[in-house]
């Protein structure tokens, strides 16, 4: 049982690796093109709808995390009327999120015409009504929420992976046929829409495949529905503590400087570079949460030992994972971006792109290190501290943002962001000695004393080959960048134990299973 169990832990990590790595290089390939068939200030407007949407996507974490950690427990428990409780309770609850997210989304649309950066000339309108059919795809996706935390808790996290593999690259040919046809921004709304209900729909049909269980809001009640406001209260907070840390920053450019559908740009692809990367370890480490959350069901003598155990190895896994692209990124930026974003990009949009990323990168690299403690206290249920101190370095990062764009423009907007990271990984990192109950340090020198050294070979390679190496084209860039990250990955092998190495080999297995 325990075997077959961690059989599927490998597999969901496996497909979320999988996915996310696929988001990586549709990213790669699709945001010079796009820069190109939009125009800087196009390509911003579409950044600055995505960050409106975003601001209703709060509904997201008001329950979908409770979901998960409860169809996890009663599963583990093998209690089904719990599991159709918990089921039943949570689609009334989005039922009712959806007409409240109905409301927002018409008050947004309502005011759209007081942001500045959607009046590009002449195609107001165009933009409003790709805003309008975002907005429509959020609210048409909130319904079937529970049925992908429900997924999640089952511990099916490679079936949703599979669908957002699938997303993503419908996502691309829809991306890129809508270039073609000339349907601009339009299209592209047109497109997401239509391939999230999709996947929302098939999502719904395989769980009734996987799982019986009886679909009525007789089964719901009112303990269960309050139990996961409860819970998802945090999760609301921490949500909208992400929307202040990674989507207000284009409405702060927006409004605060000149030309700002061209800087939301020259901004934007920085920092979502970056943040597609976070989700590399975000993702890989999903699996832990509803780990964790059976975790808890254990003694005290014997789960303090797990968690310490679970949160090393979630840490080193995900340094593993980010740090060389990260690292080459840092080192090898200037070249990066300047070959990856074209000729037509201008050679001073190119350096400010790179230094916004490299701003954000630093302290993003102490936030991956903690990806396994954040998911552990989920799955425990002791996120209600790390909630308020996500708000409250939230709202310093929109301070802080505002103040500093009127004196430094983007730089500013970075710098407000990141100084807020830094001090809240300070904070995480005492609440975590006290809210686990594990010698924090030990767990750190676990998770990195063999990676060390590795790690600081790695950036002095990286420095030599980055004096010596002035490339003109990205196809003798990349190269470089893979031979350097296998170099790592191959060299990062000697820091995992014999669990992990058989884990890894299980792994590559599900990555790349025999004929």
């Amino acid at each position: 049982m325990k075997e077959a169990r961690n059989r599927q832990i490998v597999k969901n990590i496996a497909t979320s690796i999988t996915v996310t790595l696929a988001n990586v290089i549709i990213f790669f390939f699709l945001t010079p093109y796009l820069k190109n068939q939009l125009g800087l200030e196009q390509y911003g407007v579409w950044f600055l709808i995505l960050s409106l949407t975003g601001c209703l996507t709060i509904v997201q974490g008001s329950g979908t995390g409770a979901v998960t950690k409860y169809i996890a427990k009663y599963q583990a428990q093998n209690n089904q009327q719990k599991l159709e409780e918990t089921i039943n309770s949570a689609l009334r609850l989005f039922l009712i999120l959806t007409l409240l997210t109905l409301v927002a989304a018409i008050i947004l649309c309502g005011i759209s015409p007081i942001f500045n950066a959607l009046h590009t000339d002449g195609q107001f309108n165009q933009n409003r009504l790709a805003l309008i059919i975002m907005s429509a795809n959020l609210i048409l996706t909130i319904p079937f929420l529970p049925i992908t935390a429900t997924l999640n808790g089952l511990q099916r996290y490679d079936f949703n992976n599979f669908m957002q593999l699938c997303c993503s690259i419908l996502w691309a040919l829809g991306t890129v046929a809508s270039m073609k046809l000339g349907y601009g921004l339009i299209g592209m709304a047109i497109c997401r829409l239509t391939i999230s209900l999709t996947s929302n729909i098939a999502s719904t049909a395989f769980l009734f495949r996987i799982f019986k269980f009886r679909l009525s809001f007789k089964l719901s009640s009112r303990p269960m529905t309050w139990q996961l406001l409860n819970f998802g209260f945090f999760s609301f907070i921490m949500s909208i503590s992400q929307l202040l840390f990674y989507r207000i920053d284009n409405l702060v450019i927006s409004e605060t400087i000149a030309s700002p559908a061209e800087a939301i740009t020259i901004y934007a692809i920085g920092f979502n570079l970056l943040e597609t990367l976070r989700r590399l370890s975000m993702s890989a480490l999903a699996p832990i949460m509803p780990v964790a959350s059976e975790l808890g069901e254990l003694p005290p003598d014997k789960r303090s030992h797990k968690i310490s155990e679970l949160f090393a190895r979630g840490m080193r896994f995900s340094l593993i994972l980010s740090l060389p692209i990260l690292l080459f990124l840092i080192i090898f930026g200037q070249q990066f971006f300047r070959l990856w974003l074209g000729s037509d990009y201008a050679r001073q949009s190119s350096q400010t792109t790179y230094w916004i990323f490299v701003i954000m990168a630093i302290p993003q690299i102490l936030a991956i290190a903690h990806f396994a403690g954040n998911h552990i206290v989920v799955g425990l249920a002791k996120h209600h501290f790390p909630a308020y101190t996500f708000l409250a370095m939230a709202l310093l990062n929109l301070i802080l943002s505002i103040i500093l764009a009127k004196f430094f423009g983007v730089y500013g907007v970075a710098f407000g962001t990141a100084i807020p990271l830094v001090l809240m990984r300070c904070i995480y990192h005492i609440y975590f000695r006290q809210a686990l109950k594990i010698p924090i340090w030990k767990t750190y020198w676990n998770a990195c004393g063999r990676l060390l050294p590795i790690t600081i070979g790695y950036i002095v390679l990286l420095m030599v080959q980055n004096h010596f190496l002035h490339l003109r084209q990205m196809r003798y860039l990349l190269p470089v960048a893979i031979i350097n990250g296998l170099a790592f990955w191959l060299c990062s092998w000697w820091t995992l134990d014999s669990f992990e190495r058989e884990t890894a080999r299980e792994f590559f297995r599900k990555l790349y299973p025999r004929r």
